[in-house]
């Protein structure tokens, strides 16, 4: 009788693993193919979640007593749990995803001074005069616009870009 040395022993001993884990992977719909993504981050990803998937059931069956079932109606409740995941907290309203550029564009927005209105203690008031204007807060040059962020500091439009740019500066350096 021959014998190996172990790394030897347990190759020859355990190598079925591979190929038994690979068939259940591939049985019946493959995550790999069913998701045709050329860009490899993504590629990987489904490997790796698909490996993850069998050992998982395999765990399940093993540890947890679960019996025996398809990969599909495995891979039909797992799905199941992680959409209906219990550790996290559900809440009733979903506030949509905003990158930091369309917040900024949100709440910085050139509005005109209405016909017939004027700046007041920083507040829109009526006016005896139909186009009132007031001087630009950075240059002196009169004009009837404004950031809605701060209603009563009127800006031009180059001294609004200024104000854009250090606005985004400001938010950008805090977080």
């Amino acid at each position: 009788m021959v014998s190996y040395p172990e790394v030897v022993h347990n190759h020859f001993k355990y190598r079925h693993i591979i190929d038994d884990q690979n068939a259940k992977r591939h049985s019946p719909i493959i995550l790999e193919v069913v998701w045709a993504t050329k860009w490899w981050p993504h590629r990987v990803f489904s490997l790796l979640l698909a490996i993850a998937e069998v050992n998982v059931m395999l765990a399940s069956v093993h540890f947890g007593g679960y019996s025996k079932t398809s990969m599909l109606r495995f891979r039909k409740q797992l799905s199941h749990e992680l959409i209906y995941n219990t550790y996290i907290p559900q809440t009733d309203e979903r506030e949509p995803r905003r990158s930091p550029r369309n917040e900024l564009e949100s709440t910085h927005k050139v509005r005109a001074l209405p016909r017939g209105k004027k700046f007041s203690n920083g507040q829109v008031t009526d006016s005896n005069m139909d186009y009132s204007q007031k001087k630009c807060f950075g240059c002196k040059r009169k004009v009837r616009t404004y950031c809605q962020c701060s209603v009563g500091v009127s800006r031009c439009d180059e001294c609004y870009g200024r104000h854009i740019f250090e606005s985004e500066s400001t938010q950008y350096n805090h977080t």
